[in-house]
């Protein structure tokens, strides 16, 4: 009978996807006829669950999951669909999947679409294989993940292979304690890591050079941020952390608004660079009351006369 629920569901499901597909992507540039005459279906029986697959088949050798929903809590999901090579997950292909606890992705896939796993609220384990791409909010609101190609709670190892990441790709992962990122990312995007309440230390092996907006808005457990070799600073970028002290360096020409904002422990503050950088809008406002901002003595006046933002806190910048 539950089984009978489920792949009526999926049906159901099915025909949503086919009408809307194109609210969550456009699937490789298919056209509408094309892509409709190529959708497979299978299904996955495993001693957990049930698992009802949606293919988009891509040519004669290459597939991509196009939609997974059913009551399993672990999938494997597979690395081929008859003679095609499964090498992709497509935009939402799991998202809300809610019984979902483990999943391993096979060595065949190269990317992970835009909310491929949003929202799945049991995920606890990720085996991410050496894929290239992570789409916009991939994980995000996957509060219950945990582990990500690590046997430890509470860290991720993205894979060294990925180049690209979008946006939020962990929103709201708030299990999320660290971090290692691949050394092909220098940049931390927008919104990348906001409201991971628990995330205590990312780890960037070559650095990096932009923060975005919101990139670690409301992670009210990061202590501690290195600056080196940054160049932009975004907006609401560090709103309502836990930092106590940052020194920003000579590279970093812009700060945004608010970017600062909220963070009520922030009491130090030293800026290297002579010439000052721009500074947005109540970007250090509401922070500790003891707050004081150094800068070069050399600059000092400079600093407090500045027009492009640094007045605004004239009174508690002083030289070094």
């Amino acid at each position: 009978m539950k089984r009978l629920i489920f792949k009526t569901l999926f049906i159901f499901s099915t025909v949503i996807v086919i009408l809307f597909v194109n609210s969550c992507k456009e699937k490789d540039n298919i056209n509408d006829n094309s892509y409709l005459n190529q959708i497979a279906f299978d299904s996955i029986q495993t001693a957990s669950g049930i698992t009802y697959i949606n293919y988009l088949v891509i040519g004669n050798s290459s597939a991509s999951v196009l939609l997974c929903q059913g009551n399993d809590t672990l999938l494997a999901i597979p690395s081929s669909y008859k003679n095609m090579t499964v090498n992709s997950l497509a935009d939402c292909a799991l998202q809300n999947y809610n019984s979902l606890q483990h999943v391993i992705i096979p060595g065949s896939i190269l990317s992970i679409g835009t909310s491929t796993f949003a929202d799945c609220q049991s995920l606890t384990n990720l085996t991410i294989p050496d894929i290239t791409t992570i789409g916009d909010y991939a994980f995000a609101g996957c509060n219950s993940l945990s582990i990500i190609n690590s046997g430890r709670t509470g860290i991720f190892n993205v894979p060294a292979s990925v180049t690209t990441m979008g946006n939020g790709v962990f929103q709201s992962c708030t299990s999320l304690d660290t971090i290692v990122m691949p050394s092909n990312i220098s940049t931390i995007s927008p919104h990348m890591f906001e409201k991971c309440t628990n995330l205590k230390y990312v780890s960037f092996p070559n650095g990096y050079t932009l923060i975005g907006d919101y990139a670690f808005n409301g992670c009210r457990a990061l202590s501690s941020m290195s600056f080196d070799n940054v160049t932009s600073i975004g907006s609401n970028s560090f709103n309502s952390t836990n930092l106590a002290s940052i020194v920003i360096p000579n590279s970093v020409t812009s700060i945004g608004d608010q970017a600062f904002e909220g963070c009520s422990n922030l009491a130090s503050i030293q800026v290297v660079a002579t010439t000052p950088p721009l500074l947005g809008s109540s970007a250090f406002d509401n922070c500790s009351g003891q707050l004081v901002i150094k800068v070069p003595q050399a600059s000092l006046n400079a600093y407090q006369q500045d027009s492009g933002g640094w007045s605004q806190y004239a009174s508690i910048i002083v030289g070094y």
